[in-house]
């Protein structure tokens, strides 16, 4: 236990300064190579463990698509975004009828949708940082809720678990490491709260009670990411979806909160003024 607590803890320190030296060039195009960079990974991770990846041009087509639409601004996203995805398309049913034999509709089906969901979902990433005079923030409090969430409830569980979640889905977790991710994700949201209305207090100020609202509705989608995680695992029959990172497993298992929370988390703020002009 004491071990894994250790590999946990060191890399999550290494993710923490990596994550430092891309705030710091946040407004550059670094963070869109960060996120690409990321995406491609945990595409690559899943064909591995659907045993996609055996059919090397549909890896190669996917995890070029994968790295390519996070450099898609947001607003050109349309138009340029549908006309790649429809020429990926186009060229999947290529793939798949030169491989027919062993290629199957379902399949092709299962990599389009690894291929576009994932980038698009870690784009938002970058469309938070660059839309708001406060992108910075909003990378924070969005990578923090997923992160806190998981941390709180992975402690909380530790100390205190007794009543099993969801056992058939992911065994180790408990009733009591739920409650533990709520808890953390609300101290979290009101010390960055505090911390936002100081630093901006001049220009803007944050509404707390939105900002809990949003810290409880996306400690339930950090779950529900980590959950959806653990049933493709155990589809896949196997343990993690990699070992790039000790005592937390490979990319997707470290960012399978994350696709789920800031997607929700930038698309909540063009409906709901959480931060106003003062």
């Amino acid at each position: 236990m004491i071990k894994l607590l250790k590999k946990r803890f060191i890399s999550a320190g290494a993710g923490f300064l990596l994550l430092i030296v891309v705030l710091f060039l946040f407004e550059t195009i670094m963070l869109n190579i960060a996120v690409a960079l990321i995406s491609v990974m945990i595409t690559y991770e899943l064909l591995v463990a659907t045993k996609y990846s055996n059919n090397i041009p549909v890896s190669i087509l996917a995890l070029a698509l994968s790295a390519f639409i996070p450099f898609i601004e947001e607003p050109y996203f349309n138009d340029y975004g549908r006309f790649i995805i429809t020429l990926f398309v186009f060229m999947l049913f290529i793939i798949m009828l030169i491989y027919r034999e062993k290629l199957r509709l379902e399949q092709v089906g299962l990599i389009f949708f690894i291929a576009t969901a994932i980038p698009a979902s870690m784009s938002t990433i970058v469309y938070l940082n660059r839309n708001h005079d406060y992108g910075m923030f909003l990378l924070l409090l969005t990578l923090g809720f997923a992160w806190v969430s998981d941390g709180g409830g992975f402690a909380f569980g530790m100390l205190f678990g007794k009543h099993k979640l969801a056992p058939s889905i992911s065994p180790k977790k408990t009733i009591e490491g739920l409650i533990g991710s709520f808890v953390s994700n609300i101290i979290f949201a009101t010390i960055m709260g505090v911390i936002f209305n100081n630093i901006m207090h001049e220009q803007f100020e944050i509404s707390f009670i939105y900002l809990i609202i949003l810290s409880i509705i996306c400690t339930a989608l950090s779950v529900l990411g980590d959950l959806s995680a653990s049933i493709v695992k155990r589809q896949c029959s196997i343990k993690d979806f990699g070992s790039i990172m000790p005592g937390h497993g490979g990319m997707l298992d470290r960012f399978d909160s994350v696709l789920f929370v800031a997607p929700f988390v930038y698309f909540s703020l063009k409906f709901i003024d959480i931060i106003r002009i003062i």
